[in-house]
């Protein structure tokens, strides 16, 4: 019974938009990862973020500002989770998205719009996501060696909404239904209230896994 009382309160916590080109848009908070939720108070960050971009690119600050720019323009050529996007002109019906990657065993996450044309979960190849930092850590003028470091970084994995599995691996899945199902089986042919509540739990327990881990419906 707990699995799908836990089901019916993920499914009415799951809110979302399906935007006119057919691509989803999370309106609500959403774990990316540990205690970091995603939201839409990412996107206006982001829109701050560009407008320093377009400064830094023009060097457009004057000699008093420019200890402020440089520790700014530091923490961004150090990014590989979002600076790559900053030059593709967002637009506010970019939905916001956990973004994750992986630079020397280290594990990077964050939240901000990504282009819509990306499914509610996919990945920008490690090439292709290399090169767009490449190209933005050259054009806000970041060290040489910042500049090179974006060739080592991994993936670039893109979520918009159930991006933690509850930390249940697919093997571990499939041991745990395999398990049920053969535990259900022996009990199958017992009458006492035990024999029931036990086919009644691992019934309950095996349709909560279908909906939710394999499924998928939200």
């Amino acid at each position: 019974m707990l699995p799908l009382l836990f089901l019916v309160f993920l499914t009415l916590n799951s809110r979302g938009q399906v935007l006119a080109d057919g691509s989803f848009k999370s309106t609500s908070k959403f774990l990316c990862a540990g205690d970091l939720f995603c939201s839409e108070e990412s996107q206006s960050s982001f829109f701050e973020t560009e407008l320093l971009v377009k400064i830094l690119e023009r060097r457009n600050f004057s000699d008093d500002q420019r200890q402020y720019y440089e520790l700014k323009k530091l923490s961004l050529c150090n990014d590989v989770t979002y600076a790559g996007f900053l030059l593709s002109n967002a637009t506010a019906d970019w939905p916001v998205s956990c973004l994750w990657t992986c630079l020397k065993n280290r594990s990077f996450y964050a939240c901000a719009p990504a282009p819509p044309s990306y499914d509610i979960k996919d990945y920008i190849l490690r090439k292709k996501w290399s090169k767009m930092l490449t190209e933005f850590r050259t054009r806000i003028n970041c060290s040489k060696d910042q500049i090179e470091a974006a060739k080592e970084v991994k993936e670039l994995n893109i979520c918009r909404g159930r991006c933690v599995n509850l930390g249940v691996s697919s093997l571990s899945l499939w041991i745990l239904t395999v398990s049920l199902i053969f535990s259900t089986l022996l009990l199958i042919g017992r009458d006492d209230w035990f024999g029931w509540f036990f086919y009644y739990a691992s019934f309950t327990t095996l349709w909560y896994i279908f909906i939710y881990m394999i499924w998928k419906p939200f």
